[in-house]
């Protein structure tokens, strides 16, 4: 039996989400690192729920706890992964089988799908948590015209 599970973003996890992406650790992580206002949250979080190129998902452990967001985006390159996880649960061996779910998620709503990753290059953890799942260095790519990654690729996700 799983120990969490996932389900569909909703409204009501906008305030977990923004806490989330503003806690220190993750802001550190993140391609744009400046704390993000409640205001500007508020709508982009609305707008990703409403868009369909979007699969945004909440990770919930016990007791339907909120854990962690993973977010699904459909580029020209296929989709793009985004994932974030609270504090207390980094780093305890939760986030390979919470991302292989995710993909599994994914592989139901849109099967044989090619899922990228970018990462900064400094976050070896992240760079480690994605080889574990099956995705593979594909060279390096500019984010936000400023930032290098390492892209990653996990192709036909089943």
């Amino acid at each position: 039996m799983d120990i969490f599970s996932l389900r569909r973003a909703k409204e009501g996890d906008s305030r977990f989400v923004w806490n989330l992406v503003n806690d220190p650790v993750v802001r550190s992580v993140s391609f744009s690192t400046a704390f993000i206002p409640w205001d500007e949250h508020q709508k982009w979080f609305i707008f990703k729920l409403a868009d369909s190129r979007i699969l945004f998902f909440i990770v919930e452990g016990a007791a339907s706890e909120k854990i962690g967001q993973i977010r699904f985006e459909l580029k020209d390159e296929g989709w793009v992964i985004s994932i974030s996880l609270v504090d207390k649960i980094r780093g305890k061996g939760f986030g390979l089988p919470i991302l292989r779910k995710s993909l599994e998620s994914l592989s139901e709503i849109h099967p044989n799908s090619t899922v990228n990753a970018y990462i900064k290059p400094s976050n070896a953890a992240s760079i480690h948590l994605f080889e574990k799942a099956g995705f593979i260095r594909v060279g390096m790519a500019t984010i936000k015209e400023r930032d290098d990654a390492v892209r990653m690729v996990l192709k036909k996700c089943e």
